[in-house]
């Protein structure tokens, strides 16, 4: 896709992974992280993860407003408005990396610093075996 800066392309990537992720099965929570997005520049990471909040709130409302309850997602399906969204960059504080690791999200922003950390054996596990989409 070729398209000036700041038109969209990278939202509509991720649109398609909104899709994906609204409508498989949630996996075991060590295997939740299924979408790696990596930034090229850490003061990217936030505008990414800010300008993913808004859709995926908006998805979320119409997808109440379409089925509200009592009538449940099918079982073992919990749609948009359980999509988690973290970021790991070199700056985040420890407590907020050792969150990543319990509770990993479905979409994970870091940078390529952060992501050669984790490959030269750090400690840390991310859980991105089951990543399907980067």
């Amino acid at each position: 896709m070729s398209a000036p800066t700041g038109s969209g392309k990278t939202l509509a990537a991720f649109f398609w992974c909104i899709d994906q992720l609204a409508n498989e099965p949630v996996p075991a929570e060590a295997e939740r992280c299924r979408v790696l997005y990596i930034s090229p520049l850490k003061a990217l990471t936030v505008d990414i993860e800010r300008n993913l909040q808004a859709p995926l709130r908006g998805i979320a409302l119409e997808a109440d407003r379409l089925a509200p309850p009592p009538y449940p997602p099918p079982q073992g399906r919990e749609g948009v408005s359980r999509i988690t969204v973290a970021i790991r960059t070199g700056d985040t504080p420890p407590r907020d990396r050792r969150q990543i690791e319990r509770h990993p999200p479905d979409i994970l922003i870091t940078t390529p610093e952060s992501l050669f950390k984790r490959g030269r054996g750090n400690t840390e596990d991310w859980s991105l075996g089951n990543a399907a989409a980067a």
